[in-house]
């Protein structure tokens, strides 16, 4: 018997910016994606939700209750659409944990699961204490004598545009990316500094900075 996935339903109760982040992910994984060919509406109506609802998260930012209105609606009806796709893929995925992956969802966890990491050298990205600040921490990796991360913006569409980077030398604390733009989202990559040089750098990880 093929093994039931469930997809991990928290980015229902998450913040807007961490529902962004996460519907990216989404939007990446199953876009052009052969697995999943038949999907209950076109994909780009997820980009475009994402979309309004960046929008109203930085107009609500002034506090103003219509602009907070449009906020909450947006981010329901993008959750409505995570939703109908979370199913979509439980019933798809044969069973398979490999392509189960592939749709940017993540597992429900079991009682012996721990919370996946971001990316593969990203544990996790959190805002930080002011505005325009992000606190990376890092998955440790033996061979590395440190590391470098760097960040850009990013719009599906267009990609990113200029890099900007920094060098991180210790595990602890998490890193501080300082000098980001509120309610914009952002691609986050990491390398590894090893013996005889640097490591690739890995896939985006996609954050909007709230």
């Amino acid at each position: 018997m093929a093994r039931r996935f469930k997809v991990r339903l928290n980015f229902a109760r998450a913040k807007v910016g961490h529902l962004i982040t996460q519907a990216h992910g989404v939007y990446e994984g199953l876009k052009n994606n052969p697995y999943f060919t038949n999907l209950p509406f076109g994909i780009e109506e997820l980009l475009a939700q994402i979309d309004a609802l960046q929008a109203s998260s930085i107009a609500a930012m002034d506090g103003d209750v219509k602009a907070r209105a449009q906020r909450d609606s947006d981010r329901e009806a993008l959750v409505d659409k995570m939703r109908t796709l979370a199913h979509y893929v439980e019933a798809n995925c044969k069973g398979e944990d490999t392509i189960f992956v592939t749709s940017g969802f993540q597992p429900a966890p079991t009682g012996r699961t721990q919370t996946p990491p971001l990316g593969e050298r990203i544990r996790s990205i959190k805002s930080g204490f002011l505005l325009g600040e992000a606190f990376v921490t890092l998955i440790l990796d033996p061979d590395a004598y440190s590391y470098e991360i760097r960040w850009s913006l990013y719009h599906p569409a267009t990609g990113t545009s200029d890099w900007t980077s920094a060098p991180v030398t210790s595990m602890r604390p998490p890193a501080l990316i300082t000098g980001l733009t509120p309610g914009a989202t952002y691609a986050i990559q990491v390398r590894a500094v090893v013996k005889g040089g640097y490591t690739n750098w890995t896939d985006s990880v996609i954050w909007l900075c709230s």
